[in-house]
């Protein structure tokens, strides 16, 4: 399991754009040691949606979409899940 947090934020107000935010992931990843071995077989990346909240649907489909564009991080595939929580 990979754990990320982003602020929710409107996309167009992101100074450091998810593409790019999802690629630097990619490369600091590879010097977390053991990740290889605690991911096995594909990386899960969940991504937590604020129910209701334009900003956050946005941006969470716009960093599941920078995900997916990726396809895998460390070598590995990624299967990114969204959840929407209640609180």
């Amino acid at each position: 399991m990979l754990c990320l947090c982003w602020a929710t934020v409107a996309t167009a107000e992101t100074t450091v754009p998810l593409e790019l935010q999802v690629d630097l992931l990619r490369r600091v990843v590879r010097f977390e040691r053991g990740f290889a071995a605690r991911a096995r077989d594909q990386v899960k990346v969940l991504v937590v949606v604020r129910p209701r909240s334009g900003d956050s649907e946005s941006t969470a489909a716009s960093l599941s979409k920078a995900l997916e564009a990726a396809r895998d991080i460390a070598g590995k595939p990624i299967q990114v899940s969204l959840h929407r929580f209640s609180s």
